[in-house]
């Protein structure tokens, strides 16, 4: 394996995270790890698969890993794709999954992350790592660290809920609370990493995290018995989970597991929405997004770092970006709870409510396999669904005053 310049193709060794791209300039942390398929075609079959452990390690030979049995006792991954019929008639898209991942370990999507991006520093002798994160990141980061023995940092906004924040502290990270946004807190990281030589997870680590994401597109060809859908939602914000879930569908095509590849679909806010304005009006990366404001707080990067390819895959893809409002992210919360028991936080439940804009504008058609991705759990952040305990009853003790509204 190597790690691979989108741009100009020019190779180098997987480990080096830091070394720009001595043929056209790109950056080090826009590189992606390159994999010989045929070499890994030879272990990596479908009938290896029915052996292994359900979780992220059955896809071993798909991370820039050194082989470690102890990583194999951290189990995560292998989170449910269900077909619920209460949500499919609903929205009168008779096959949409959700992949639920509120059940992660730290009760988001960012576990899949976190681990690789830890494992591989472990590995590669590194005693401290900082991460910018609006909270969830930085909690699946602090939890790997702990586990392998590295001091975390975790920079974040001053609004971040307190609720995400308490994770982070109990792992024993370090937060830094920043007077400022997601992209003050990423700057911050990289001006660490280049005068104290301290790296990030939020930046030199790209790559490494990008491998996290895509096992989710992995388990979902599986759950689907080795079919691709028609089409995959994504809460967006960075652009990263989006990313890596076509990057992994896209090497199970390269091996041979299956012959389609489904539209990749970024649903934003409509408070915050670069990658929105970036489709329609053809640029090749977003540009920052102004006075970003929204519920969803998981979703709120103004300005993503990695929209150029991010942006490329959704059109490679020939899938679209749909923004949506905080109330119908809501109200698609509530949705997502009442129909299929999935307590989602704001962001997490973004998907769902671009599920239901696509199908009433036509372009989800009802027979079509959709998979919506629940990137995390309402406990993450709650403070957007307490207005819905306003509308409680409130009454005398007896039974007189209960019979009113019953």
């Amino acid at each position: 394996m190597k790690l691979k310049c989108p741009k100009c193709d020019y190779e180098k060794d997987v480990n080096d995270l830091v070394s720009d791209c001595p043929k056209c300039g790109l950056i080090a942390p826009h590189f992606m790890v390159n994999y010989d398929l045929e070499h890994v075609a030879k272990t990596l079959t479908k009938k290896a698969l029915k052996k292994r452990t359900k979780d992220i390690w059955r896809y071993f030979e798909l991370f820039p890993l050194k082989y470690d049995k102890n990583l194999f006792k951290i189990r995560i991954g292998n989170t449910p794709l269900e077909q619920i019929d209460k949500l499919s008639n609903v929205l009168g898209i008779k096959n949409i999954y959700v992949k639920d991942e509120t059940l992660m370990p730290t009760l988001s999507f960012k576990d899949r992350g976190g681990i690789i991006i830890a494992a591989h520093a472990a590995q590669n002798g590194t005693k401290k790592l900082t991460v910018a994160s609006s909270g969830n990141f930085g909690a699946a980061v602090a939890r790997y660290c702990s586990l392998f023995g590295i001091e975390c940092i975790m920079l974040t906004a001053d609004d971040t809920p307190k609720e995400k924040l308490a994770k982070s502290a109990m792992y024993g990270a370090k937060i830094v609370r920043v007077h400022g946004l997601y992209r003050d807190c990423r700057r911050l990281c990289i001006e660490a990493s280049d005068n104290l030589v301290i790296h990030s997870a939020s930046w030199e680590h790209k790559p490494t995290q990008i491998e996290g994401w895509k096992t989710s597109g992995f388990e979902i060809v599986e759950q689907l018995h080795w079919n691709s859908p028609n089409i995959v939602l994504v809460p967006t914000g960075g652009g990263g989970n989006l990313l890596g879930i076509w990057k992994g569908i896209c090497e199970f095509k390269e091996l041979g597991f299956i012959d389609s590849l489904p539209k990749m679909v970024a649903v934003q806010s409509t408070g915050c929405s670069p990658y929105l304005e970036a489709f329609e009006k053809g640029y090749v990366k977003p540009r920052p997004f102004k006075n970003p404001k929204t519920v969803a707080k998981g979703i709120r990067s103004s300005d993503p770092f990695e929209g150029e390819y991010a942006l490329k895959a959704i059109r490679d893809s020939k899938g679209i970006v749909v923004a949506v409002t905080d109330e119908e992210i809501v109200e698609a919360g509530k949705l997502l709870a009442s129909t299929t028991g999935i307590l989602a936080e704001p962001s997490g439940a973004a998907s769902i409510a671009g599920a239901k804009k696509m199908k009433e504008e036509g372009i989800i058609q009802s027979d079509d396999v959709v998979v919506s991705i629940i990137t995390g759990n309402a406990m993450n952040d709650f403070e957007s669904y307490l207005p819905l305990v306003e509308k409680s009853h409130h009454i005398d003790p007896s039974f007189k005053e209960f019979k009113k509204i019953i």
